[in-house]
């Protein structure tokens, strides 16, 4: 007969309780485009919780899509409401490219964007932004 200890169980009831997808989290994904439709491709989508501070972030990909995690893809994001920010990528360097869209986007005190999800919630938020 297998004997567990009763710290080995209680520890694999707290890791089942957890879970991996937690109900106490939402998926939050979308597209972030300008005006004309065209994809704003590799900027970051940053969403924080003024009432908790914590925060989530994505990447665009070429179609301008994006999926918010916190630390690990498709973790998730803690319910809440949230202020987003934009940071659009121009290059590095000697290679830097003059910004396309409004500064706004950068701050999420200033940038419009904000939305409120609940656990278990699938939140699409699109984005289409302001040219300069």
């Amino acid at each position: 007969m297998l004997r567990v200890p009763r710290t080995c169980a209680a520890f694999g009831a707290l890791l089942m309780a957890i879970g991996c997808g937690s109900a106490d989290r939402a998926e939050v994904s979308g597209k972030v485009t300008r005006a004309d439709g065209s994809p704003l491709v590799g900027a970051r989508v940053i969403a924080r919780a003024d009432a908790t501070g914590k925060s989530a972030n994505g990447l665009t990909d070429s179609d301008g899509s994006y999926v918010l995690s916190m630390i690990e893809p498709g973790d998730g994001v803690p319910a809440g409401e949230y202020k987003a920010s934009i940071i659009e990528y121009r290059g590095s360097g000697d290679n830097m490219r003059p910004a396309s869209i409004s500064s706004k986007y950068a701050n999420p005190d200033e940038s419009g964007l904000a939305f409120a999800v609940s656990g278990g919630e699938e939140k699409v938020f699109d984005v289409v932004v302001d040219p300069l």
